[in-house]
């Protein structure tokens, strides 16, 4: 086996693209991949990105080489394996245009060039990486005006005390065991709403939110398993196609269920207004693109051009699906102020407001936790090297999303007592309640 050397140059640490993958996905897809490149002119291809421990492995196999024209120099078209984020200002400037080549560079080192096996032959390879770090794989081709076709097949894994192979990026082995106990989270969440909506005053929405939290305990226990299954075969074996299916369900419905609460329906009227309805149909559209893009995401891989734009439009079509949410809930907190202007029913809207109120208040810092906090964490985890810090970001998501589930649960829960409804009237004085009400109209008035 050849042994990979590793270069402290300050370029290796220069931000490039490829580590926007990071704020919506963290990289812990199959490692045993076949990559077909077909007549492609592309300088610079990312291949693959993997987290290695000090025992890791990397085996390639290139066949079916053609290159065109068929005089290029073969010994210009190299594969790369380096640190994160790998030579960012050389590669920079090769897509320029300019004659700027990698090769040129006294510290770059190719771990072999197409020349060893072209044409004709395949080239296998097998090598050792010592150090622990973010390691991507690059195909770089130097050779202006000329294209490649060939099949790759790359295993990516390291190698585990008792000498089994995993193929889980370092520190993603947690993986199936936290994606297990969301699954029993949400399993748990489902039997008390069970328990609780028997025999209660339940509505349409209620079992809606039943399916929701089906769809989501499968979600999770589909998450474990697959990634189970990549870390002692290197591939999902399928469960990815019930996974598509799955996070296309349990999607759907949590923006249909968030959507129909905010808008009322079913909790204060059997009807959704205008503005709940345009809502829904445009949040439902954008959850139905996004899963598509996800799909895509995820079928496709790095090599593939215009990944990165799929990237970047999943994470905005995922934010602009969640602050949809907001739409018809500050509509239905107006309506609750003209009801009570108008039907003279202060006590009871003033706890229907603050009900929906906190609704807003909670979706609002979710947003802010999940699509902004976190993202960034992710990006510094993946900059830093905070393979340990990694799996907590991924654990204190997966329990901030459970506890938003329990939280918007109990919220909306069906009840038969009147002193557990948040919608029935109380004892409070009606003028007590109006001077109150007023006072939090203004408050209001930001989340209009």
């Amino acid at each position: 086996m050849e042994k990979l050397r590793h270069n402290n140059n300050p370029f290796f640490h220069v931000v490039y693209l490829s580590l926007i993958l990071s704020l919506v996905f963290p990289g812990t897809k199959a490692e045993k991949k076949t990559i077909n490149i077909s007549n492609d002119n592309r300088e610079v291809i990312i291949l693959e990105e993997f987290r290695y421990t000090n025992n890791g492995r990397l085996s390639i196999n290139v066949s079916s080489v053609s290159i065109n024209p068929t005089t290029a120099n073969a010994s210009r078209l190299a594969f790369f394996l380096s640190p994160s984020p790998f030579l960012g200002e050389a590669l920079h400037r090769m897509n320029e245009g300019s004659d700027y080549c990698v090769f040129d560079q006294p510290y770059v080192n190719p771990i072999f060039t197409l020349h060893h096996g072209y044409p004709g032959t395949s080239i296998q390879k097998l090598f050792s990486i010592s150090k622990a770090e973010v390691y991507f794989l690059f195909f770089v081709n130097c050779v202006k005006k000329s294209s490649v076709t060939m099949i790759l097949s790359v295993e990516m894994y390291n190698i585990e005390t008792n000498g089994k192979r995993n193929y889980l990026s370092d520190g993603s082995g947690l993986l199936p065991s936290i994606f297990f106990a969301s699954t029993m989270a949400y399993s748990l969440l489902f039997l008390w709403w069970a328990i609780h909506c028997h025999r209660k005053s339940t509505k349409t929405i209620h079992f809606l939110m039943a399916a929701l939290l089906i769809s989501r305990a499968l979600d999770s226990l589909c998450l474990s398993l697959e990634q189970e299954t990549i870390k002692r075969t290197g591939s999902p074996q399928g469960w990815q196609f019930l996974l598509y299916f799955l996070h296309t369900i349990r999607s759907l419905l949590l923006v249909l269920v968030v959507l129909l609460i905010g808008a009322g329906w079913t909790v204060l009227k059997p009807f959704v207004h205008k503005e709940g309805q345009a809502a829904l149909a445009l949040g439902m559209l954008v959850q139905i693109v996004s899963s598509v893009m996800y799909i895509l995401k995820w079928e496709t891989g790095l090599f593939v051009d215009g990944y990165f734009a799929y990237t970047i439009l999943l994470f905005i079509l995922d934010f602009v699906s969640c602050w949809l949410l907001l739409l018809p809930i500050g509509s239905t907190m107006r309506e609750l102020k003209r009801n009570a202007d108008t039907e003279g029913k202060a006590a009871r809207s003033l706890e229907m407001l603050k009900c929906f109120r906190n609704l807003f208040v909670g979706i609002f810092v979710y947003i802010l936790i999940t699509r902004v906090a976190l993202s960034i964490l992710k990006f510094k985890a993946s900059t830093n090297g905070w393979r340990d810090r990694w799996v907590l970001i991924t654990v204190v998501e997966q329990v901030i999303n459970v506890v938003c589930f329990w939280g918007l649960f109990f919220m909306f829960r069906p009840t038969t007592r009147r002193d557990d409804n948040p919608f029935v009237a109380t004892e409070h004085d009606e003028e007590a309640a109006r001077a109150e009400l007023e006072i939090m109209y203004d408050y209001t008035k930001f989340y209009e």
